[in-house]
């Protein structure tokens, strides 16, 4: 029994080493291969990584601008804002005063309109998280077709799925359910379905649009920070504005993290293809090792 043990430490040991080098082999497979590029476009899968970047951008943005303004509503002083939130309380303003040569109390209250309750402040990061490539895609992979013989509990069923499609709500008194039977009532099913059907088309074309929408503004950012002929960033300016400098940011972070995620894949990939194949050698290959040095544990005594 112990040289079983010794036999499968030195399996395991074996095929431990393989998983490392396997994954280090994937990694590093999966950072250089990773491209953005595919012909003279970005690929998708870059385009939504870029989308994803540049949305963690704006929240972090707003995050950083309910502070300030937080601080500037405290204070009424205008030290530490940025010519962006002049901007604002400028338009908050009305454009009839100068800010320079408002009081302290007036740009508190200036400073009081902009910031956001947290609800408010909580509903405007989802509303930038369900924005994304991502997010629309998937909503829009979850409309499926009427089918051709649905019958009216199909229908109710697509309806109850996509109430707020459909304008419904819950009632006070009672469920969704109950919303989706009076929606149904009377209704006779060639029509029923007409209804429905135009509705889950009428949805998908909006998606459809939104998600072109959100490419054109991701490929316009990759365009304005990337020389694709050069396959490489360009140079960023000196005299560059701080929108300019946001957007070489958010770019350096999305091909870092796109390329991160091929090489996490890759790893994996590598750890189990080499690891599996350790493992069987290791098996295939031991053989029972003699033990020269006594062992007195008790599952040697026979």
């Amino acid at each position: 029994m112990a040289i079983d043990s010794v036999n499968n430490n030195r399996t395991a040991t074996v095929t431990g080493a393989a998983l490392a080098v396997g994954a280090g082999a994937g990694a590093a497979y999966g950072w250089s291969s990773a491209k953005i590029l595919e012909g003279n476009t970005p690929k998708d899968s870059f385009v939504r990584t870029l989308d994803k970047s540049n949305i963690a951008q704006k929240k972090r943005a707003l995050v950083d601008e309910q502070k300030v303004l937080a601080k500037i509503q405290e204070t009424g002083s205008l030290e530490n804002a940025s010519d962006d939130i002049k901007a604002k309380l400028q338009k908050a303003a009305g454009g009839k005063s100068k800010l320079d040569t408002a009081k302290a109390d007036q740009i508190k209250e200036l400073a009081k309109g902009l910031v956001l309750s947290d609800d408010a402040k909580k509903a405007e990061l989802k509303k930038l998280d369900d924005s994304s490539i991502s997010v629309l895609q998937k909503k829009l992979a979850k409309l499926k077709d009427v089918p051709e013989k649905a019958t009216v509990e199909d229908l109710k069923k697509i309806v109850r799925n996509n109430h707020e499609l459909f304008g419904l709500k819950k009632p006070e008194k009672g469920s969704i359910d109950d919303a989706v039977k009076e929606f149904v009532k009377n209704k006779e099913l060639a029509d029923l379905k007409s209804e429905v059907s135009a509705v889950l088309t009428r949805e998908k074309n909006r998606l459809t649009g939104q998600i072109a929408a959100r490419k054109g503004v991701v490929k316009r950012l990759f365009t304005s920070v990337y020389d694709v002929s050069a396959n490489k960033m360009k140079e960023l300016p000196k005299d560059a504005k701080d929108t300019v400098k946001t957007a070489f940011k958010t770019m350096k972070n999305a091909v870092r993290n796109f390329k991160t995620a091929s090489a996490a894949k890759w790893a994996a990939v590598g750890a189990g293809v080499v690891g599996l194949t350790s493992f069987a050698t290791a098996k295939l290959m031991g053989r029972p090792v003699v033990i020269e040095k006594e062992c007195d544990c008790p599952d040697c005594e026979d």
